[in-house]
């Protein structure tokens, strides 16, 4: 019986391989799908060929009993040391029986999401009653993994909005009015939740690069870096500047105060008049930075209740 359910368990873990190559696919797992274990394993352990990404709990490990209860410790470990490696701790004293293991990986390479279920089992008449079953080893009938869910729940949205900034062509005095247009979006007050691109409000970057992971506060929204400004309106006038080259950017954040993903963003430049360099040095480039952000959140998809 043993012979079998490694076997199958080896062409399990090869198929997963081979048929979603390029994704933080399974290298192998310990226990292995099918194994039969005289005691349990204090842990879950999954070596992938991609680094797995640590987003909100896109990448996941979940272990259930054979009742449905989670036996473990609900919070997956990435190795720091190695990103290709994940692990789970289980609880202590699981008794024999068979235990389904539904994991799920976010590659960090490709972006893309993998995931499927195995059996693992803790003594032999378990397993003896898993092949008198019938049952496989990746458990279709009873793995929660639903990639095509999972995949549309982290899939970017479609950004059709744009930004452009201008500022005048010849400054007089130290006060500078930035005018701001925004297309495919509606300027509004963010409500404080949601990420529809549908609706925005505005960062001004003055003299620093794009920060798209900005500190705010958590209640009001407001940026806490003074070079930083939140606003709703398509203008906006900066006072008493220094003379002097200076850069401006701006952004598009979501009514939950993060940035649009994939950035909508823009810059300009200009020199306020009068003695003295004064603001950045010209040759200074705006840099539009794009983050790699982990916005959204929430499980990529939903445990089904047995």
């Amino acid at each position: 019986m043993r012979i079998v359910i490694a076997l199958a368990a080896g062409l399990l873990t090869l198929a997963a391989i081979t048929s979603v190559a390029g994704h933080a696919a399974p290298e192998r797992f310990d226990p292995a799908p099918g194994a039969v274990l005289d005691a349990a394993p204090g842990r879950v352990d999954g070596w992938f060929i991609q680094d797995v990404r640590r987003q909100g709990e896109a990448s996941l490990f979940r272990v259930f009993d054979a009742d449905g209860n989670h036996v473990d410790d609900g919070s997956p470990v990435i190795d720091d040391a190695d990103r290709r490696h994940m692990y789970v701790e289980l609880q202590s004293s699981l008794e024999d029986g068979r235990y389904l293991v539904a994991w799920q990986t976010l590659s960090d390479e490709d972006d893309e999401l993998d995931g499927s279920c195995f059996l693992f089992f803790v003594g032999q008449a378990a397993a003896d009653a898993a092949h008198d079953e019938r049952a496989r080893i990746n458990a279709p009938e009873e793995c929660p993994i639903d990639i095509e869910e999972a995949t549309a729940l982290f899939a970017k949205p479609d950004i059709d909005a744009t930004v452009t900034i201008n500022v005048p062509e010849e400054i007089e005095g130290r006060d500078v009015t930035v005018n701001l247009l925004t297309e495919g979006a509606e300027i509004r007050v963010p409500t404080g939740e949601g990420q529809d691109p549908n609706f925005a409000h505005y960062h001004l970057f003055l003299d620093i690069s794009p920060n798209l992971t900005h500190a705010h506060d958590g209640e009001t929204g407001e940026p806490t870096n003074p070079n930083d400004i939140m606003i709703i309106a398509d203008s906006y006038t900066f006072r008493e500047l220094e003379p002097g080259n200076h850069v401006v950017s701006a952004a598009l954040f979501y009514d939950d105060h993060s940035p649009f993903d994939p950035p909508v963003t823009a810059g300009a430049s200009f020199t306020v008049p009068g003695g003295g360099d004064g603001g950045v040095d010209v040759w200074v480039p705006i840099v539009v930075g794009v983050a790699a952000l982990a916005v959204g959140g929430g499980l990529a998809f939903a445990f089904r209740r047995r």
